[in-house]
Protein backbone atom coordinates (compact mmCIF):
# COMPACT_ATOMS: atom_id res chain seq x y z
CA UNK A 1 0.00 0.00 0.00
CA UNK A 2 1.47 3.17 -1.05
CA UNK A 3 2.24 5.93 1.75
CA UNK A 4 -0.18 8.98 2.01
CA UNK A 5 1.43 11.91 1.54
CA UNK A 6 1.09 14.92 3.21
CA UNK A 7 0.37 18.68 1.38
CA UNK A 8 2.84 20.70 2.10
CA UNK A 9 6.52 18.85 3.38
CA UNK A 10 7.59 15.45 4.12
CA UNK A 11 7.06 13.78 1.35
CA UNK A 12 9.94 12.53 0.56
CA UNK A 13 10.85 11.53 4.17
CA UNK A 14 7.82 9.59 4.15
CA UNK A 15 8.71 8.03 0.81
CA UNK A 16 12.24 6.74 1.66
CA UNK A 17 10.53 4.96 5.69
CA UNK A 18 7.70 3.70 3.32
CA UNK A 19 10.81 1.86 1.35
CA UNK A 20 12.56 0.93 4.49
CA UNK A 21 10.20 -0.41 6.42
CA UNK A 22 10.44 -3.98 7.33
CA UNK A 23 7.24 -5.08 5.61
CA UNK A 24 8.88 -3.90 2.62
CA UNK A 25 11.35 -6.68 1.17
CA UNK A 26 11.83 -5.33 -2.31
CA UNK A 27 14.28 -2.26 -1.09
CA UNK A 28 16.63 -4.40 0.58
CA UNK A 29 16.36 -7.32 -1.55
CA UNK A 30 17.44 -5.02 -4.68
CA UNK A 31 20.66 -3.32 -2.77
CA UNK A 32 21.53 -7.28 -1.49
CA UNK A 33 21.39 -8.01 -4.76
CA UNK A 34 23.82 -5.27 -6.39
CA UNK A 35 26.53 -6.00 -3.34
CA UNK A 36 26.11 -9.78 -4.77
CA UNK A 37 27.14 -8.69 -7.76
CA UNK A 38 29.54 -6.81 -7.29
CA UNK A 39 31.29 -9.81 -5.70
CA UNK A 40 30.69 -12.37 -8.34
CA UNK A 41 30.07 -10.64 -10.96
CA UNK A 42 26.68 -11.94 -11.62
CA UNK A 43 23.65 -10.97 -8.82
CA UNK A 44 21.53 -13.55 -7.39
CA UNK A 45 19.20 -12.15 -9.52
CA UNK A 46 20.37 -11.57 -13.04
CA UNK A 47 18.40 -8.54 -14.18
CA UNK A 48 19.39 -6.24 -11.39
CA UNK A 49 17.28 -3.38 -12.67
CA UNK A 50 14.17 -5.30 -12.52
CA UNK A 51 12.40 -7.41 -10.14
CA UNK A 52 9.07 -7.78 -11.61
CA UNK A 53 7.35 -10.34 -13.71
CA UNK A 54 9.50 -9.92 -16.89
CA UNK A 55 13.10 -9.92 -14.74
CA UNK A 56 15.08 -13.17 -13.81
CA UNK A 57 14.08 -15.58 -11.22
CA UNK A 58 16.63 -15.77 -8.34
CA UNK A 59 18.94 -18.66 -8.71
CA UNK A 60 19.03 -19.06 -4.66
CA UNK A 61 15.96 -17.59 -3.83
CA UNK A 62 15.97 -18.22 -0.14
CA UNK A 63 19.73 -16.97 0.16
CA UNK A 64 18.02 -13.66 -1.34
CA UNK A 65 15.78 -13.78 1.47
CA UNK A 66 17.79 -14.79 4.11
CA UNK A 67 20.48 -11.96 2.82
CA UNK A 68 18.04 -9.49 2.78
CA UNK A 69 15.85 -9.99 5.91
CA UNK A 70 19.73 -10.03 7.84
CA UNK A 71 20.70 -6.78 6.46
CA UNK A 72 17.43 -5.56 7.70
CA UNK A 73 18.12 -6.57 11.18
CA UNK A 74 21.81 -5.28 11.16
CA UNK A 75 20.52 -1.69 10.54
CA UNK A 76 21.34 -1.68 7.01
CA UNK A 77 24.55 -1.80 7.28
CA UNK A 78 26.11 -2.07 4.28
CA UNK A 79 30.38 -2.78 5.63
CA UNK A 80 28.70 -5.69 7.60
CA UNK A 81 27.14 -7.30 4.48
CA UNK A 82 30.20 -7.01 2.83
CA UNK A 83 32.20 -9.11 5.32
CA UNK A 84 29.20 -11.48 5.37
CA UNK A 85 29.63 -12.02 1.69
CA UNK A 86 33.40 -12.32 2.26
CA UNK A 87 33.78 -14.89 4.85
CA UNK A 88 31.35 -17.17 3.26
CA UNK A 89 32.69 -19.86 1.65
CA UNK A 90 30.98 -19.78 -1.96
CA UNK A 91 33.15 -16.31 -2.11
CA UNK A 92 36.26 -17.96 -0.87
CA UNK A 93 36.47 -21.09 -2.99
CA UNK A 94 38.65 -21.50 -5.73
CA UNK A 95 37.90 -21.18 -9.44
CA UNK A 96 40.25 -23.68 -10.07
CA UNK A 97 37.40 -26.88 -9.81
CA UNK A 98 37.51 -28.49 -13.11
CA UNK A 99 35.79 -31.94 -11.99
CA UNK A 100 32.36 -29.65 -11.85
CA UNK A 101 32.30 -27.55 -15.33
CA UNK A 102 30.11 -30.38 -16.67
CA UNK A 103 27.51 -30.49 -14.17
CA UNK A 104 27.81 -26.22 -13.67
CA UNK A 105 28.75 -25.42 -17.04
CA UNK A 106 27.45 -21.69 -16.64
CA UNK A 107 28.47 -21.78 -12.37
CA UNK A 108 24.54 -20.93 -11.83
CA UNK A 109 25.25 -23.25 -8.61
CA UNK A 110 27.57 -21.53 -7.34
CA UNK A 111 30.13 -24.56 -7.40
CA UNK A 112 33.12 -22.21 -7.85
CA UNK A 113 34.54 -18.43 -7.53
CA UNK A 114 33.96 -16.85 -10.85
CA UNK A 115 36.91 -16.13 -12.81
CA UNK A 116 36.95 -12.46 -13.85
CA UNK A 117 38.66 -9.17 -14.53
CA UNK A 118 38.99 -6.59 -11.88
CA UNK A 119 36.92 -3.41 -12.60
CA UNK A 120 38.75 -0.45 -13.85
CA UNK A 121 39.06 1.69 -11.00
CA UNK A 122 39.85 -1.86 -8.83
CA UNK A 123 43.29 -2.12 -11.45
CA UNK A 124 44.17 1.49 -11.51
CA UNK A 125 44.32 1.48 -7.96
CA UNK A 126 45.63 -1.69 -7.61
CA UNK A 127 48.71 -0.17 -9.50
CA UNK A 128 49.06 2.36 -7.33
CA UNK A 129 49.18 0.61 -4.45
CA UNK A 130 51.99 -1.83 -5.06
CA UNK A 131 53.82 0.40 -6.37
CA UNK A 132 53.93 3.11 -3.31
CA UNK A 133 52.50 5.71 -5.39
CA UNK A 134 48.31 5.42 -3.57
CA UNK A 135 47.39 8.22 -2.07
CA UNK A 136 45.04 7.49 0.93
CA UNK A 137 43.37 10.46 1.36
CA UNK A 138 40.01 10.72 2.87
CA UNK A 139 37.72 13.58 1.48
CA UNK A 140 38.87 16.79 -0.74
CA UNK A 141 38.36 18.15 -3.88
CA UNK A 142 38.37 16.08 -6.61
CA UNK A 143 41.29 15.15 -9.29
CA UNK A 144 41.14 17.45 -12.08
CA UNK A 145 41.66 15.58 -15.58
CA UNK A 146 43.93 16.27 -17.95
CA UNK A 147 43.52 16.30 -22.18
CA UNK A 148 47.11 15.48 -23.67
CA UNK A 149 47.24 16.78 -27.48
CA UNK A 150 47.30 13.05 -28.75
CA UNK A 151 43.73 13.05 -27.34
CA UNK A 152 44.95 11.01 -24.49
CA UNK A 153 42.93 11.47 -21.11
CA UNK A 154 44.69 11.29 -18.19
CA UNK A 155 45.11 12.87 -14.26
CA UNK A 156 48.77 14.67 -12.69
CA UNK A 157 51.37 13.13 -11.84
CA UNK A 158 52.21 13.61 -8.19
CA UNK A 159 50.09 12.63 -4.96
CA UNK A 160 47.17 14.84 -6.33
CA UNK A 161 46.67 12.76 -9.23
CA UNK A 162 47.60 9.37 -7.17
CA UNK A 163 44.53 9.31 -5.81
CA UNK A 164 41.67 6.56 -5.52
CA UNK A 165 39.80 6.50 -8.60
CA UNK A 166 36.92 7.40 -6.84
CA UNK A 167 38.28 10.93 -6.56
CA UNK A 168 38.81 11.43 -10.19
CA UNK A 169 36.78 13.75 -12.17
CA UNK A 170 34.59 12.13 -14.73
CA UNK A 171 33.29 13.82 -17.83
CA UNK A 172 30.85 12.50 -20.61
CA UNK A 173 33.28 13.42 -23.63
CA UNK A 174 36.23 13.16 -22.26
CA UNK A 175 36.85 9.68 -19.76
CA UNK A 176 39.97 8.82 -18.26
CA UNK A 177 41.52 7.29 -20.98
CA UNK A 178 42.91 3.76 -18.84
CA UNK A 179 39.46 3.65 -17.50
CA UNK A 180 37.55 3.49 -20.49
CA UNK A 181 40.09 0.55 -21.43
CA UNK A 182 39.30 -1.43 -19.05
CA UNK A 183 35.03 -0.91 -19.36
CA UNK A 184 34.52 1.84 -16.80
CA UNK A 185 30.85 2.52 -18.00
CA UNK A 186 29.53 5.22 -19.48
CA UNK A 187 28.72 8.44 -17.92
CA UNK A 188 25.43 8.98 -19.71
CA UNK A 189 23.21 6.03 -19.01
CA UNK A 190 22.77 4.21 -16.25
CA UNK A 191 24.87 1.45 -15.53
CA UNK A 192 22.76 -1.81 -14.20
CA UNK A 193 25.41 -4.54 -15.37
CA UNK A 194 29.10 -4.25 -16.29
CA UNK A 195 30.16 -5.70 -19.50
CA UNK A 196 33.67 -7.12 -19.85
CA UNK A 197 36.03 -6.91 -23.23
CA UNK A 198 39.27 -8.28 -24.05
CA UNK A 199 41.04 -6.15 -26.81
CA UNK A 200 44.51 -5.50 -27.84
CA UNK A 201 44.52 -2.39 -26.53
CA UNK A 202 44.48 -2.93 -23.08
CA UNK A 203 47.97 -5.11 -22.96
CA UNK A 204 49.16 -2.17 -25.14
CA UNK A 205 48.09 0.29 -21.74
CA UNK A 206 49.69 -2.02 -19.53
CA UNK A 207 52.84 -2.17 -20.84
CA UNK A 208 53.51 1.24 -22.47
CA UNK A 209 51.40 3.74 -20.84
CA UNK A 210 53.86 6.13 -18.88
CA UNK A 211 51.37 5.49 -15.89
CA UNK A 212 52.01 1.55 -15.89
CA UNK A 213 56.00 2.39 -16.64
CA UNK A 214 56.07 4.91 -13.77
CA UNK A 215 54.66 2.50 -11.58
CA UNK A 216 57.04 0.12 -12.23
CA UNK A 217 59.75 2.51 -11.46
CA UNK A 218 58.18 3.37 -7.93
CA UNK A 219 57.35 -0.67 -6.89
CA UNK A 220 61.22 -1.37 -7.86
CA UNK A 221 62.43 1.83 -5.52
CA UNK A 222 60.13 0.63 -2.97
CA UNK A 223 61.89 -3.12 -2.61
CA UNK A 224 64.87 -1.42 -3.23
CA UNK A 225 64.47 0.58 0.08
CA UNK A 226 63.80 -2.17 1.81
CA UNK A 227 67.61 -3.15 1.83
CA UNK A 228 66.53 -7.35 0.69
CA UNK A 229 68.54 -8.75 -2.21
CA UNK A 230 68.39 -12.17 -3.85
CA UNK A 231 65.12 -14.91 -3.31
CA UNK A 232 64.61 -12.18 -0.18
CA UNK A 233 63.77 -9.18 -2.73
CA UNK A 234 61.47 -11.62 -5.10
CA UNK A 235 59.42 -12.88 -1.91
CA UNK A 236 58.73 -8.95 -0.80
CA UNK A 237 57.54 -8.58 -4.75
CA UNK A 238 55.47 -11.28 -4.67
CA UNK A 239 53.85 -10.37 -1.28
CA UNK A 240 53.18 -6.71 -2.36
CA UNK A 241 52.32 -7.51 -5.67
CA UNK A 242 49.69 -10.44 -5.61
CA UNK A 243 49.43 -11.45 -1.90
CA UNK A 244 51.24 -14.55 -1.36
CA UNK A 245 54.72 -15.74 -1.08
CA UNK A 246 56.52 -17.35 -4.51
CA UNK A 247 56.42 -21.20 -5.12
CA UNK A 248 60.36 -22.34 -5.66
CA UNK A 249 59.85 -22.41 -9.44
CA UNK A 250 58.59 -19.43 -9.53
CA UNK A 251 61.51 -18.28 -7.34
CA UNK A 252 64.14 -20.34 -10.07
CA UNK A 253 62.44 -18.70 -12.77
CA UNK A 254 62.33 -15.41 -11.77
CA UNK A 255 65.61 -15.15 -10.69
CA UNK A 256 67.26 -16.35 -13.70
CA UNK A 257 65.08 -13.79 -16.05
CA UNK A 258 66.53 -11.31 -13.72
CA UNK A 259 70.29 -12.32 -14.04
CA UNK A 260 69.71 -11.83 -17.90
CA UNK A 261 67.67 -8.58 -17.93
CA UNK A 262 70.80 -7.74 -16.13
CA UNK A 263 73.43 -8.92 -18.63
CA UNK A 264 71.57 -7.41 -21.17
CA UNK A 265 71.42 -3.91 -19.42
CA UNK A 266 74.89 -4.38 -18.29
CA UNK A 267 75.55 -4.52 -22.40
CA UNK A 268 72.99 -1.72 -23.43
CA UNK A 269 74.25 0.97 -20.80
CA UNK A 270 78.15 0.15 -21.63
CA UNK A 271 79.34 4.33 -22.72
CA UNK A 272 76.45 5.51 -21.02
CA UNK A 273 75.98 8.23 -18.15
CA UNK A 274 72.71 7.06 -17.01
CA UNK A 275 72.41 7.04 -12.74
CA UNK A 276 71.14 4.11 -12.86
CA UNK A 277 72.72 0.58 -12.99
CA UNK A 278 72.04 -1.81 -14.82
CA UNK A 279 70.97 -3.86 -11.54
CA UNK A 280 68.38 -1.30 -11.50
CA UNK A 281 67.13 -1.03 -14.88
CA UNK A 282 66.22 -5.22 -14.84
CA UNK A 283 64.48 -4.60 -11.13
CA UNK A 284 62.27 -2.10 -12.97
CA UNK A 285 61.79 -4.55 -16.31
CA UNK A 286 61.12 -7.23 -13.62
CA UNK A 287 58.09 -5.05 -12.17
CA UNK A 288 56.69 -3.90 -15.29
CA UNK A 289 56.31 -7.94 -15.58
CA UNK A 290 54.57 -8.53 -12.72
CA UNK A 291 52.27 -5.42 -13.25
CA UNK A 292 51.50 -6.91 -16.27
CA UNK A 293 50.62 -10.62 -15.03
CA UNK A 294 47.34 -11.93 -14.77
CA UNK A 295 47.01 -12.85 -11.65
CA UNK A 296 47.23 -9.03 -10.55
CA UNK A 297 43.91 -7.90 -13.13
CA UNK A 298 41.90 -11.14 -12.74
CA UNK A 299 40.09 -12.75 -9.42
CA UNK A 300 40.55 -16.39 -9.27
Amino acid sequence: MAPKFGKTSGRRLALARWLTQPDHPLTARVIVNRIWQQHFGRGLVNTPGNFGRIGAKPTHPRLLDWLSTEFVQNGWSIRRLHKQIMMSSAWQQSSRTRELHNTDPDNRLLSRFPFRRLAAEAIRDSILAISGGLDRRLLGPPTERLVEPTGEVRHPAGPQGHRRSIYLVRRRKTPNTMLNLFDAPAMSPNCLQRTDSTVPTQALELFNSDFVRNAAVRFSRRLLSTGRNGPRLLVTAYRLAFGRNPTSAELRRDRIAINELTRRWETELQGDDSPETAEQRALQNYCLILLNSPELVYVD
